[in-house]
C-alpha cells in the first residue's frame, strides 16, 4: 500500500517511520548533520568523523585512502574566490 504525501506533516511521518536502511556516503557527515533525528534508519558513511567516534550512526573505515590527511583543507592563494 503507498501513501501520497499532501504535506510536510505526511512527509516527516513518512521519513519518521521508514524502515529502509538510508545510507549517506560522503568524505565528512558535515553536510546533513541531524538528518539521522529526522530519518529512521539514517546512517553515514564518511572518511572524516566530525563526531570523533560519538556518534552510534556513524561509520568510518579504519584505514583510508587519505591516509594521514583527516582534516579538510581549504585552498588559499592569489586565485582563491
Amino acid at each position: 500500500m503507498t501513501h501520497t504525501v499532501k504535506n510536510i506533516s505526511d512527509l516527516l511521518l513518512m521519513f519518521h517511520r521508514n524502515e529502509r536502511p538510508i545510507y549517506f556516503i560522503s568524505a565528512t557527515n558535515f553536510n546533513l548533520l541531524g538528518m539521522d533525528r529526522w530519518v529512521n534508519r539514517f546512517r553515514y558513511i564518511s572518511y572524516i568523523d566530525c563526531f570523533d567516534g560519538r556518534h552510534p550512526n556513524v561509520f568510518v573505515p579504519p584505514e583510508s585512502p587519505l591516509a594521514g590527511e583527516r582534516d579538510i583543507v581549504f585552498p588559499t592563494g592569489p586565485n582563491t574566490p
